[in-house]
């Protein structure tokens, strides 16, 4: 619980072993802390640096996949777009392609946007729970064209 030891052993893990799944997972937790700190702009750093430096792909994906998101929500949705675009893991397909959706609504591209929503549908399975997120998402573009 002693933040200060916490953010010096990151620091460390980064420096001494920053090749090593252990960096980026400690990166991954670092960005989890700073988001719940507020410190939004810090945490992106840190899984941008995850990403950068992961060793295994699957790591480096899912650093992306949060730093995304966290794009979004910092009103990036250019840069979100960016981020998932080196998502080719078809472990992480569903959650790029919404998230590409998620940009393109943020930016007014309608048609786009369902697009990708489509397209996120065909990776979920049919029983994900994630999946009626989606059409949720995708049936909202309606509403929001109307607008």
């Amino acid at each position: 619980k002693d933040e200060a030891a916490i953010k010096a052993l990151s620091e460390a893990m980064r420096k001494t072993y920053g090749k090593s799944p252990y960096a980026a997972l400690a990166a991954l937790d670092e960005a989890g802390r700073l988001v719940t700190e507020g410190k939004l702009e810090d945490a992106a750093k840190s899984l941008d640096w995850a990403r950068t430096n992961a060793p295994m792909a699957e790591l480096a994906e899912l650093a992306a996949v949060r730093l995304a998101r966290l794009q979004l929500s910092l009103d990036k949705p250019e840069d979100a777009l960016k981020t998932v675009e080196g998502i080719k893991g078809k472990g992480f397909q569903a959650v790029a392609a919404e998230i590409r959706g998620d940009a393109l609504f943020a930016q007014k591209k309608f048609k786009e946007a369902a697009a990708a929503y489509d397209e996120s549908l065909t990776h979920f399975d049919a029983a994900s729970p994630r999946r009626s997120v989606v059409e949720m998402k995708r049936d909202d573009i309606a509403i929001a064209e109307g607008t």
